[in-house]
């Protein structure tokens, strides 16, 4: 029937570009169950994509349940990765305070990405991946009180 016909669904690249689009989060019970739904889907969409892009082993490591983002007790086979990280961001032209390990609930690491103060813009969110390596990024902005020298900016 016409008014239930269903729309197309929008891909996106990251998380920040469709958080950008759908703005603050609705005040209704009924409107916020809604908009965790499409960010799920959202979220989901992305993750299978980003996994397309690994290499075989990283992939492999994920299904298996072997990924250094799975436990904690990875956290020295991830600082690699921060540092590569961070050096990937860089070389988008980002403007990257810092990159560390998150230990984060259900024993995963997450890879905290800081910008630097006043950096993180809505142009930044949409550039940033929501993905690395099989890691998921964090954002955050550093505070103003925090030395901002470039010899800071690795984990």
């Amino acid at each position: 029937m016409w008014p239930f016909h269903k729309t197309k669904k929008r891909e996106y690249e990251t998380l920040g570009e469709w958080s950008q689009e759908v703005g603050e989060m609705p005040e209704t019970p009924e409107g916020q169950s809604k908009r965790m739904d499409e960010f799920i889907r959202v979220r989901n969409q992305i993750w299978e994509r980003h996994i397309a892009t690994l290499t075989p082993e990283e992939r492999k490591a994920l299904n298996k349940g072997t990924h250094a983002s799975m436990s904690w007790k990875n956290e020295a086979l991830a600082q690699p990765v921060a540092s590569e990280l961070h050096d990937h961001l860089a070389a988008k032209g980002l403007p990257v305070f810092s990159v560390h390990i998150g230990l984060y609930h259900g024993d995963r690491i997450v890879m905290s990405v800081r910008m630097q103060k006043g950096g993180l813009t809505p142009e930044v969110q949409r550039m940033t991946p929501t993905y690395y390596r099989g890691y998921e990024i964090k954002l955050s902005e550093a505070a103003s009180t925090e030395n901002m020298e470039p010899s800071d900016c690795h984990p």
